[in-house]
């Protein structure tokens, strides 16, 4: 590397890599080079390289914005890697970090720092910007507040009024474009810094040997976190007023639609965004100025703007043009999203002082999805519906809202000003009230009428779904069928969610509304569209909620039978009747445990081999996962002993059929999750396999489906990196399990025993990259061919594998499990399958795994090899012995 004699890196030379680094595919050897010195320049303690770096983003008019982009990206990435995160700094992500070694100078990073905010206010690529505006955020998570104190205070001073407004402007409006931009920048700049200050910690983990046996030095340690944690608690609590008052003033020129509403909407949005992350960064409200004022005005923004198609007042500048009317919505959604994320941050890191402004925000968001007409629903945003549910749900499984006496902190109260227990015992009765607000609303019609616009208006699939059901279907499978997640972005996940906590906080009602809603709905195969989705919804109702339902209270056998059957039995034209028949599976995968007489088993059964065949995709895959919850079953055991042989007989007879079919859904399938799911299916049904089952049709079966198989999945993986080392494995899984069944009829069918080492030969290329994830698994499969597959059958293929084994030894990897092989080879063939290589042999065990090399396992996988080679081969035992005693001895 160039440098000066100082040692500091030239600028000349910085820029001279970064254009090679660059260049194009054709020049590997010179960008090859520059990228190595790139990187070198990112770990070492390279001084000049970020003032280089930043000298090159700012010259604007000299370089291209590409490479401006690039340096920001470098600058960005070297900060990253050399800020100080050691023992110096409170805040590292571990107190002792192996990057400790590649710091840049304090010098260097005080002069970045001062250059940083110029930089950003007057960059005009916005790729560069973001870059950064990451940097800042970045620098501030280790700097701010102890090293970087003025930033929080610059950046909101930026964001406020600047000198070149005209006084007679500060209310409303008409700002210039630079006016603009520099208070959007400041306030992205301050979410990126509150969002990395939310990472910071009071404590850490101290693992430096020499403070923990110093009390003193840890003392001091401790004492300045603690210092430096409320310091930050400090700036952030008199950040919290400046962005009230911002986003309130803008938000005021907004709303009424006044001159520049569209410029303030923008700000006022920004603003409430950095409220949303001084939240999250706070660690109490007490003190804190502004913040219930907050709350009580965005619960009333929030209320006045239940309605979707909500309209500027009359008469203002918003209501020009239809395009002005949009754009005005537009804004307005976007304050109700960041309204509900402040409100979903401060359940999650303030309840209790939260508590006052709970019950306004539970009635906005209660009324509104309430209010929600179909025609309302094709225009909200999904985003939107979502976090009202996910509001709803942590509002209700909060523990600090759940009835119960309000504990406090009068333990260290002699010590404590007056001032701050009236504080806590204040805040105590707030929680108290609100508690008792949600448990009325729990006892109220309104809970039931929630329950029921839940079902009706979240749970009912869209135009939009269905139509994704018949462009996608994988895709729509596996977000069907994501798990229950009260931070899931599917408004149906979230809905499930919080049903579930209503049915948590009330069982009895929740229940009742849900089953009495399922059998309104229920008007039969003959019913409309609409009614057979609503019947959907109610069914999904039942599926989420199946496992709190009280015993009792639905007799699933019964209502299996009687009331859905009928539309298992329905032809499956219509993207609607199939999505009926999806639900329906779906709730028999979740009930199938309680399936205990034969009629109700039966139809299980024959509903999930029938919708294996379809040709919907989401049917089938739905097939899927009810045979494979029937065949698990059947594996288990569980239950009694009459009721589970009768369902088991009837299951193997249909085994063979299964097999085949799931073979050819596997066969269209484009997704790994999903093919990943037939593959295991596939497994489980040969491990459901019994004696009695004809080893020769399914032999033959496999022969034809499981060649086809491989290939359609090498395909694939060509296409997706990383598609195939799941199925790959998911294949090698169904040899493994049927080999163990049938032993070595399987390897004397040719085409069978062909798959079997192409994949065993796959997985063990050490020198691919897929053997990091595959090795072991194809060394199983082998050691298995060993124990099973008769000499006729895999004589061929043992004589010439025996150096690819040595390889894998010399490799250091899967050592263990290679070592149990060699074992079975010699055991099952005599020394002279391993006569040519005894030399290799020796060097390599006393080398890799009988020395210090070598793990534990390993050593005791190599004396049972040594133990073996005496009973077939002695002169070898005696030889390996003799070299690796001296590490036997020591060890011993």
């Amino acid at each position: 590397m160039e440098a000066s004699a100082s040692g500091v890196v030239r600028a000349d030379e910085v820029l001279r890599v970064l254009q090679e680094s660059m260049a194009p595919a054709a020049e590997v050897r010179v960008r090859d080079a520059a990228l190595r010195k790139l990187e070198f320049w990112q770990k070492e303690r390279v001084p000049g390289v970020v003032t280089s770096l930043l000298d090159i983003v700012a010259e604007r008019e000299r370089f291209p914005p590409d490479l401006r982009l690039y340096a920001a990206i470098m600058v960005k990435n070297v900060v990253g890697c050399t800020w100080n995160r050691s023992a110096s700094n409170t805040f590292g992500r571990s107190f002792v970090e192996k990057r400790e070694w590649a710091l840049i100078s304090e010098e260097e990073k005080e002069a970045m720092k001062g250059r940083l905010l110029p930089l950003l206010f007057s960059e005009p690529e916005e790729t560069v910007l973001a870059q950064l505006l990451v940097l800042v955020g970045g620098v501030a998570r280790y700097d701010f507040p102890a090293r970087w104190p003025d930033l929080v205070r610059e950046l909101l001073r930026a964001a406020g009024q600047s000198d070149a407004e005209p006084p007679h402007q500060q209310h409303g409006t008409q700002l210039s474009p630079e006016s603009l931009r520099q208070k959007l920048v400041a306030l992205r700049c301050l979410k990126s810094v509150l969002r990395a200050l939310k990472g910071k910690k009071s404590l850490v983990s101290v693992t430096n040997a020499e403070m923990l046996r110093n009390r003193d030095k840890l003392r001091e340690f401790a004492r300045l976190g603690s210092l430096e944690m409320k310091t930050l608690y400090s700036d952030a609590a008199l950040c919290f007023p400046a962005l009230y008052e911002l986003w309130r003033r803008w938000s005021t020129v907004q709303g009424g639609g006044q001159a520049g509403w569209r410029e303030a909407g923008a700000i006022a949005n920004r603003a409430l965004s950095c409220l949303r992350h001084t939240i999250l960064v706070l660690d109490t409200f007490r003190g804190v100025q502004h913040v219930m004022d907050f709350f009580r005005q965005a619960a009333e923004q929030a209320a006045a703007l239940k309605s979707v198609f909500a309209e500027p007042p009359a008469g203002s500048l918003a209501t020009g043009s239809p395009a002005e009317v949009s754009l005005w919505r537009e804004l307005a959604a976007k304050s109700c999203t960041l309204i509900n994320k402040c409100c979903i941050a401060a359940v999650d890191k303030h309840p209790k002082g939260f508590a006052p402004a709970v019950v306004p925000f539970l009635q906005v968001y209660v009324e509104t999805i309430m209010h929600l007409d179909y025609h309302a629903l094709q225009g909200v945003s999904q985003k939107r519906l979502v976090l009202m549910t996910r509001f709803l749900a942590k509002v209700f499984h909060a523990p600090a809202y759940k009835r119960g006496p309000v504990v406090l902190n009068l333990a260290s109260a002699p010590g404590r000003p007056p001032q701050e227990l009236q504080q806590e015992e204040a805040e105590a009765q707030e929680v108290q009230l609100c508690r008792r607000a949600i448990g009325d609303f729990f006892e109220s019609p309104i809970f039931a009428q929630l329950i029921e616009a839940l079902i009706t208006k979240f749970l009912l699939l869209t135009d939009e779904e269905l139509e994704e059901w018949e462009s996608d279907p994988e895709g729509f499978f596996l977000v069907s069928n994501l798990d229950l997640d009260i931070e899931s972005e599917v408004r149906r996940c979230c809905a499930e969610a919080l049903l579930l906590f209503l049915m948590e906080r009330n069982i009895e009602s929740t229940t009742r509304v849900v089953l009495s809603l399922a059998a309104e709905a229920d008007k039969g195969p003959g019913a409309d569209r609409q009614a057979l989705r609503l019947t959907e919804a109610c069914l999904h109702a039942i599926d989420a909620t199946a496992l709190l339902i009280p015993t009792g209270s639905l007799d699933y056998e019964a209502f299996i039978v009687n009331d859905l059957v009928k539309y298992l039995q329905m032809p499956s034209t219509d993207v609607v009747v199939r999505s009926l028949q999806g639900r329906i599976l779906h709730l028999l995968v979740t009930v199938s445990s309680e399936l205990q007489s034969e009629a109700s088993y039966g139809h299980a059964l024959k509903a999930g081999l029938a919708f294996l065949q379809s040709p919907d995709v989401v049917l089938a895959l739905y097939g899927v996962k009810l045979l494979h919850k029937l065949c698990l079953a059947d594996i288990l055991r569980k239950g009694a002993k009459s009721v589970q042989e009768a369902q088991s007989a009837l299951l193997r007879q249909h085994l063979g059929p299964m097999l085949g079919s799931s073979f050819q859904l596997a066969s269209k399938l484009q997704d790994a999750e999903t093919l990943q799911m037939a593959l295991k299916l596939i497994a489980i049904e040969i491990e459901a396999l019994t004696e009695q089952t004809n080893d020769a049709e399914t032999v033959a079966m496999l022969a034809t489906h499981v060649p086809q198989m491989w290939q359609t999945i090498l395909a694939l993986s060509e296409k997706e990196a990383g598609f195939g080392a799941p199925c790959q494995s998911s294949l090698i899984n169904i040899l493994l399990l049927l080999i163990e069944k049938v032993g070595d009829a399987c390897l004397r069918a040719n085409q069978l025993r062909e798959v079997v080492f192409q994949l065993i030969g796959f997985c063990v290329n050490v020198g691919a990259s897929h053997a990091t994830y595959l090795l072991e698994d194809g060394l199983k499969l082998w050691r298995t061919v060993m124990l099973y597959g008769s000499e006729a059958s895999i004589s061929d293929s043992i004589q010439s594998s025996l150096g690819t084994l040595l390889g894998i030894i010399q490799a250091g990897k899967e050592n263990h499990e290679t070592l149990c092989i060699l074992k079975v080879y010699v055991l099952l063939c005599g020394p002279e399958v391993i006569r040519g290589e005894r030399e290799a042999l020796v060097k390599l065990l006393v080398e890799h795994c009988l020395s210090e090399k070598g793990t534990v396992k390993e050593a005791f996988a190599a004396l049972d090899f040594l133990y073996a080679t005496t009973l077939v081969d002695p002169d070898l035992s005696y030889r390996l012995a003799q070299s690796a005693g001296p590490f036997l001895l020591q060890k011993g």
